[in-house]
């Protein structure tokens, strides 16, 4: 239903902002689908969900950079390889949150597009702005 769906996106950000809270902050630099999990299905418990696998998480430096990633929820500017930072978090949020919305695997789409094609052609069309289509019913 909507408004659990509503529900699993506060759990995220209030997470994910639990993380950038730190000083200084820790960017996830891993936030996906696969990686959230629910704690519980009733409305009793404060927490419904929780933001899991921190292998990847780093506390944010002047140095840090690039990475091996899932490339469905990794922002643009990862793929240019630019400085982390929270942002980046937020863009694969962004990512998750259309996800469950739309029940759909992002980018799909465009799977036949560059199905045996080089990767590096995926990242050029993200960073060139490719992003999953908005359905119908989520449009005004």
């Amino acid at each position: 239903s909507f408004p659990f769906k509503l529900l699993l996106a506060y759990d995220i950000a209030r997470g994910m902002e639990h993380l950038h809270g730190f000083e200084p902050p820790i960017i996830h630099r891993d936030l996906r689908s696969p990686n959230i999990f629910v704690a519980a299905l009733t409305h009793e418990t404060e927490s419904r969900v929780k933001v899991g696998d921190f292998g990847l998480s780093r506390l944010v430096a002047p140095t840090l950079h690039g990475g091996d990633f899932n490339r469905n929820w990794l922002a643009p500017e990862v793929m240019k390889a630019d400085q982390y930072n929270g942002k980046m978090d937020v863009y694969s949020y962004g990512i998750v949150m259309w996800e469950i919305m739309t029940l759909q695997k992002p980018f799909e789409e465009y799977d036949n597009k560059f199905a045996g094609k080089p990767g590096s052609m995926f990242k050029s069309a993200v960073i060139d702005g490719l992003r999953p289509s908005i359905p119908e019913e989520f449009n005004g």
